[in-house]
């Protein structure tokens, strides 16, 4: 990813652990520049960041309800796929995702 591109959270569940289920893309931003670096959260666990300028107001929204419309929910393993973290969208499934949360559709 670089600076310009658009990130979408995709939250399972709405605490880490937890088996209550979410299931909603919950946040979204745009990639604020090309730096890359780690942050220590706690004693031995130190994750890589990148700085993301979140849309403020954006509205969560449940999976289910974008399901039909998605291009990426159309492959048999699309849910195992969001299991491993990053999944690359195509510009028609960001725009109708960030359509959804009330955002702009801007990215590279």
């Amino acid at each position: 990813m670089k600076a310009g591109d658009g990130l979408v959270y995709y939250s399972p569940a709405d605490n880490m652990g937890e088996r209550a289920r979410l299931r909603a893309f919950t946040a979204i931003g745009t990639l604020r520049d090309d730096r890359i670096y780690s942050v220590e959260m706690t004693a031995g666990f130190v994750p890589h960041r990148r700085d993301v300028a979140y849309v403020e107001r954006a509205i969560a929204v449940p999976l289910e309800e974008l399901k039909a419309s998605l291009e990426f929910t159309q492959s048999p393993s699309w849910g195992f796929a969001l299991r491993r973290g990053l999944v690359p969208l195509s510009a028609r499934d960001f725009a109708t995702i960030a359509r959804a949360m009330g955002a702009s559709a801007r990215t590279s």
